[in-house]
């Protein structure tokens, strides 16, 4: 008997031990769940929580969390034609509820090490369950399979199924499903993750519109609680979209970048569009491309712009204010805060937009900075004219000649536009260089110069 004892005894402690550990990692882990969500309600005024049930249990938990569309997006989306062409429809349709079944550890069904794994459903909104229900062949529109280790780091895999509908008004929409795995550490101080999507394509009696290879990518770290800097990378390999009347518009090899990194106090970023190529008739385009940096962006200062602007937007767009009133008090509010940053010097450099044509090129790069900026100045009703006085701003044009026409032409408005370019030249604020045109344009102390020259709109007598 006292044999039989000294094993039951260690079992009985063993059980009980991880019976307790148990429990208590599922408070752990439904604390953070509710942290994490609202986190994202936080970050975006749109979206709301409508409802979160959350049932735990001594081993297993569940949580169904229903997000909508806030009141003041809400009234917006309302008023769109789309909805109001189907009535009875509202904005409640468009639900989305989370279901979220919850193993705690730390040994997870016996098949994992770590506090929790969570396999997460997205459920069809009941708008859609009809026509989705059958070609999903009862799967989730989407599901996540997380595990949460001990140092409370969550890695996921993200999937969603292929599927083809055609509607009774003829459209087909083909979906090529979705892939990715995300990682996050506890309260979101740092995201990385990859989304993979083969493909989708719409047909119908309005056009077609088809896109191929679309991939994103981001590695992620949160500065100054509500900002993140790190790496965002969005690829598509093609893009191509036709009207019944035959316009139609492609492009290929589009890549969208952002690269950011925090400095002391200051943020520095650099992002860039390009495309290979972009035919839009009659025009072919390639290296399509923009590029932009901006430095020295004081992080304090921009993390409470962007705080009062998320918290302003759901007081000041209620459903039926009118839009003028809306821009008013969302511009007063931007450039109210927007001061503070402006303070710190802040640059931004456009590096190059532009493209080439069979023609030739066309590029634009331009510099923006508010040196020597003070508080004092920046009181009172000429704070205004006081961002004029230290604006240091250039920017350098050139596009060829041929291009040029070939826009002209397009425009159906040769005419009226081409005498302004002639005077434009005649008055030396534009310049042939070989087969293009160029200007440099200065603003500086107040003054705006062209090519070196005073600017006056209407001179009585050509500049020399």
């Amino acid at each position: 008997m006292k044999h039989i004892n000294l094993i039951v005894i260690p079992i009985v402690a063993v059980g009980g031990l991880y019976t307790a550990a148990s429990w208590w990692i599922g408070g752990a882990v439904e604390q953070r769940l509710d942290q994490s969500e609202r986190r994202v309600v936080a970050a975006y005024p749109d979206l709301a929580i409508v409802s979160r049930d959350y049932h735990r249990g001594l081993f297993n938990s569940t949580e169904d969390v229903t997000y909508g569309i806030g009141a003041s997006a809400a009234g917006q989306l309302m008023r769109n034609r789309v909805f109001q062409a189907m009535p009875g429809v509202t904005a409640d349709a468009l639900r989305l509820t989370s279901h979220l079944a919850i193993h705690h550890g730390p040994l997870p069904q016996l098949r994992a090490l770590g506090l929790a794994t969570i396999d997460t459903q997205l459920q069809t909104p009941p708008v859609l369950q009809k026509v989705l229900g059958p070609l999903l062949h009862g799967a989730p529109i989407l599901q996540a399979h997380t595990l949460i280790d001990f140092q409370g780091v969550s890695t996921a895999e993200v999937r969603s199924p292929s599927f083809q509908y055609q509607a009774p008004d003829g459209v087909t929409l083909m979906w090529g499903g979705l892939t990715g795995s995300g990682r996050t550490t506890g309260a979101l101080a740092a995201w990385s993750g990859t989304l993979t999507m083969p493909g989708m394509t719409i047909k119908g009696p309005q056009g077609h519109l088809e896109l191929h290879d679309l991939s994103f990518s981001a590695d992620m770290q949160r500065a100054f609680d509500v900002l993140y800097v790190g790496h965002t990378a969005v690829h598509l390999k093609t893009l191509s979209a036709q009207t019944p009347d035959g316009k139609s518009v492609s492009m290929a090899g589009v890549s969208l970048g952002s690269d950011s990194v925090l400095k002391d106090e200051y943020i520095d970023e650099h992002a860039v569009i390009s495309m290979d190529s972009l035919d839009v008739a009659p025009f072919a385009f390639s290296r399509v491309g923009y590029s932009q940096s901006f430095s020295h962006l004081h992080g304090e200062s921009l993390a409470a712009l962007v705080t009062a602007m998320r918290n302003a937007q759901g007081q000041m767009r209620v459903p039926g204010a009118p839009p003028a009133d809306v821009a008013r008090a969302n511009l007063a509010l931007f450039g109210r805060y927007a001061s503070e940053v402006a303070l710190h010097e802040p640059v931004l450099q456009i590096e190059r937009l532009g493209f080439f044509t069979p023609e030739g090129e066309f590029r634009l790069s331009a510099r923006i900075a508010m040196p020597g900026l003070t508080r004092n100045e920046m009181q009172g009703p000429l704070g205004m004219f006081a961002l004029a006085r230290h604006l240091d701003a250039s920017a350098d044009l050139r596009v060829d000649a041929a291009v040029l026409d070939k826009f002209l032409d397009a425009s159906g408005r040769r005419e009226q536009i081409e005498p302004q370019l002639q005077q434009l030249e005649q008055q030396g604020y534009l310049r042939r260089d070989g087969s293009a045109f160029v200007t440099t344009i200065t603003f500086r102390s107040g003054a705006l110069l062209v090519n070196g020259q005073p600017f006056r709109r209407n001179p009585a007598v050509a500049p020399h």
